[in-house]
């Protein structure tokens, strides 16, 4: 889907207990850590402080970090991210899975382990709502494409994030 990033956005319903998502993006323009914030999604939590969307976001996106360029941010106080920089035009494959050992999301970009910068302890809850290229109503629109969005209730180890790196498709992937 070709995102505008001005009114163009996918809106699903309750997708329940997500441990991992995967998705291609390329973006209309560049991001680096100072970067204005755009959101590649944005979902919503059952927990009361998940009252406003949350989700992935490009740019620089928070007080919380340094030097952020791609930020998960799963409530209103917890972030992870990479310092990883996205140059417009190029494709590129996103991976978070959840570490329940360490009680973040765990970030893959091209396959390859990007989570570099973490803030306080995070939190998994069900998505009661979830939107590409957008958060809230006016907030943040994503320019730029994003296809074989894909969502689990499993978490991905690194074996099967590189499966469906070197696949390029979510339809493949089998989960044990």
């Amino acid at each position: 889907i070709d995102f505008d990033g001005s009114n163009d956005y996918v809106e699903f319903r309750d997708c329940g207990a997500v441990k991992s998502m995967s998705m291609w993006f390329n973006p209309d323009t560049s991001f680096t850590s100072s970067s204005t914030v755009k959101r590649l999604c944005g979902f919503r939590g059952t927990l009361a402080e998940s009252a406003d969307y949350f989700g992935i976001s490009l740019g620089s996106s928070t007080g919380n970090l340094t030097g952020e360029v791609l930020c998960v941010m799963p409530d209103g106080a917890s972030r992870t991210g990479t310092t990883r920089t996205f140059t417009a035009g190029e494709w590129y494959h996103l991976v978070i899975s959840w570490n329940a050992s360490n009680s973040y999301f765990d970030i893959y970009i091209n396959g390859d382990a990007e989570t570099d910068l973490d803030n306080t302890t995070h939190t998994l809850a069900d998505w009661t709502d979830f939107r590409l290229a957008r958060v809230g109503q006016n907030s943040s629109k994503f320019a730029g494409k994003i296809t074989e969005v894909a969502l689990w209730d499993v978490t991905l180890d690194s074996g099967a994030v590189t499966a469906l790196y070197n696949s390029g498709s979510a339809v493949n992937l089998l989960v044990d």
